[in-house]
């Protein structure tokens, strides 16, 4: 190992940040702590689209007072550490850019990880989005070094804690939406054993009327979805969990929105096969409302309906947030687009932790692996 390499450490984190800054501010202090302890910092991360560079965010970075270089590939790395001057930060490209990223099974794969391990002698994973995944940075990457130098960062620790804490407040209520719906629906059957109530919104409820033979608008379900729909009808009546999809809709005849989209409110006997579902309507949400009241916890995940739905059809969907946000209870909001819709309706500070992980959170409540959890902690366990 080249000595100038111990001076540095391999932060990977998500830049998945499209929907808003709030997934940075969680990682802020990380960086911070590193940096007035003397630590050089090249930060890993992702961001979709997977074909666009994150260069402007060494400028974001900068702004935060974390002074970032921006580096387009390992080399380059290797160039900025060479140097007489080196810089506090090196921000490398987009890891989806670098084909080995998302194919940890390929030839070359661990190839690219030994020379990302090489440039470091430390590995602290702080991106709780992709604790799920099994990419090579967050396989193969932390496996390549010692147990005491791959830790899982302060806010990894943070929303783990959150969860762990989240599976012991029954009866939990989860209300879950949004895309990846294959994905999503097996999470929501998985975390059946630990639910009272599971309330399913667009395009999720789309699968489930589906499969009950309802009507479900223009949202393509495909056979495994609705396998899978089928699976979590049965086994939700097995684990005495009320499964609740809406009664009514908001409906679009346009995908995705504009402006100028005409919006309306219909049962959910009436939507016709050119539309599509796009928020629970009034009437679900008063129902969604009164359920919450009972619950002691309750996690939401893509539950507030497509993004950018244009006023004056926002009102009960801000009444909804308002009113998770005066709950008494445990109430945990999971995920970018749904930490981010909620920020839209509610902007003060409450009671309701605020998760960057989504999916995750899901997977991690469904009692799926987190293979870089299960390796950056593995030295705990062989401790013991």
């Amino acid at each position: 190992m080249n000595n100038y390499t111990t001076e540095w450490i391999l932060v990977r984190v998500d830049f998945n940040i499209s929907y808003n800054l709030y997934r940075l501010f969680t990682i802020i202090p990380t960086l911070q702590f590193f940096l007035t302890n003397g630590v050089k910092l090249i930060i890993i991360a992702h961001h979709e689209p997977a074909s666009e560079s994150i260069a402007p965010f060494a400028e974001l970075l900068n702004k935060f007072k974390i002074p970032a270089t921006f580096a387009k590939d390992i080399s380059e790395v290797h160039t900025l550490q060479k140097k007489e001057n080196p810089p506090q930060v090196i921000l490398l490209e987009n890891l989806r850019m670098f084909s080995e990223e998302k194919k940890p099974e390929s030839p070359t794969a661990h190839k690219w990880a030994q020379s990302l391990k090489d440039l470091a002698y430390a590995y602290v994973f702080e991106a709780p989005g992709v604790m799920h995944r099994s990419h090579t940075s967050l396989t193969i990457l932390p496996q390549l070094f010692t147990p005491e130098n791959r830790i899982i960062g302060p806010r990894v620790a943070h929303e783990l804690a959150v969860l762990d804490n989240l599976k012991n407040k029954k009866p939990l209520i989860a209300l879950l939406g949004g895309n990846k719906i294959n994905e999503k629906l097996q999470y929501a059957h998985d975390m059946l054993p630990s639910l009272s109530h599971l309330i399913l919104a667009p395009g999720l409820s789309c699968a489930v009327a589906q499969y009950l033979g309802k009507p479900h608008g223009a949202f393509t379900v495909d056979a495994k979805s609705l396998e899978i729909a089928q699976k979590l009808v049965y086994n939700a009546e097995a684990h005495n969990v009320t499964l609740v999809i809406p009664s009514d809709y908001l409906v679009s005849s346009e995908w995705p929105l504009t402006e100028n989209s005409i919006i309306r409110t219909v049962r959910d006997t009436e939507i016709l096969p050119t539309e599509y579902p796009i928020a629970l309507g009034s009437t679900s949400i008063a129902h969604t409302i009164s359920l919450m009241a009972h619950a002691r916890s309750v996690i939401v995940n893509g539950g507030f309906g497509v993004d950018e739905i244009p006023d004056p059809h926002t009102m009960d969907l801000k009444n909804m947030a308002q009113r998770i946000a005066a709950h008494s209870g445990k109430v945990t909001i999971a995920g970018g687009s749904t930490v981010s819709a909620y920020l839209k309706y509610i902007n003060r500070k409450t009671r309701v932790e605020l998760l960057t992980a989504g999916g995750a959170a899901l997977a991690y409540l469904a009692h799926h692996s987190l293979p870089v959890i299960s390796i950056c902690t593995e030295k705990n366990s062989s401790q013991n």
